[in-house]
């Protein structure tokens, strides 16, 4: 079944988003098919576990950020997967993090490209260390945050897969420069409930590096 997202259509088996019959690749298939991600050549059997931790761990998080009641589907799954959740919901306190967007689509319409956004929201401007202040721009006391979770391996390639969806991002009142006024951060989950210091991500080249991939895709598209 597909989900109407403005005038995108995801359609969640297979992971593909179409725009007027159009299939447009995502932002993680990009960065995969320029041989970008620290995955390439990871046989997928070899990532499956990983992928399934992942969804699992991203699927608790999704219902707290939206203020809903999540429970365990068994006992199994908990101890495997509540300690990623449970240092997921102690950033959350130290921050005094808030979520505006969680699990959220995105897609530009310019470079017809897609993506799915873990998180977006503000946090408390004066819990952050003083190395990530000066960093960002806050409003009123909080700096806007948008994360990508990892409860694996971190690497480079993150920041161009939020450079993309920043990019794409539609938030009412978002100010501009969006690279001074969001920080993009990448977030390293652990399975004891803790969680590794917040690394952000301020490369300006990651846009530029994203979108240059994402030319060599669509070429590579219309030139089999």
């Amino acid at each position: 079944k597909g989900r109407l997202m403005s005038d995108l259509i995801f359609v969640a088996d297979g992971h593909r988003g179409y725009h007027e019959g159009k299939l447009w690749p995502s932002v993680t298939q990009v960065i995969r098919a320029a041989g970008l991600s620290r995955f390439n050549g990871v046989p997928e059997y070899a990532l499956e576990a990983a992928r399934i931790r992942g969804k699992a761990v991203d699927r608790a998080c999704e219902f707290i950020d939206k203020g809903l009641a999540f429970v365990w589907p068994n006992a199994e799954a908990e101890r495997a997967y509540g300690g990623y959740v449970e240092g997921y919901r102690k950033f959350r306190a130290d921050f005094g993090y808030k979520s505006e967007l969680a699990q959220h689509i995105v897609h530009d319409h310019g470079r017809e490209y897609w993506g799915i956004l873990d998180t977006f929201g503000t946090c408390d401007y004066e819990s952050m260390p003083d190395k990530l202040r000066a960093l960002v721009v806050a409003q009123y006391g909080r700096c806007f945050l948008l994360i990508d979770r990892k409860t694996g391996e971190t690497g480079a390639e993150t920041g161009l897969q939020l450079a993309a969806y920043l990019r794409a991002l539609e938030f009412p009142g978002l100010p501009e420069p969006r690279n001074r006024f969001v920080l993009r951060i990448e977030l390293k989950l652990n399975s004891d409930g803790t969680y590794d210091p917040l690394i952000p991500h301020i490369n300006l080249l990651d846009e530029i590096i994203f979108l240059q991939a994402l030319g060599i895709q669509n070429w590579k598209a219309r030139n089999p």
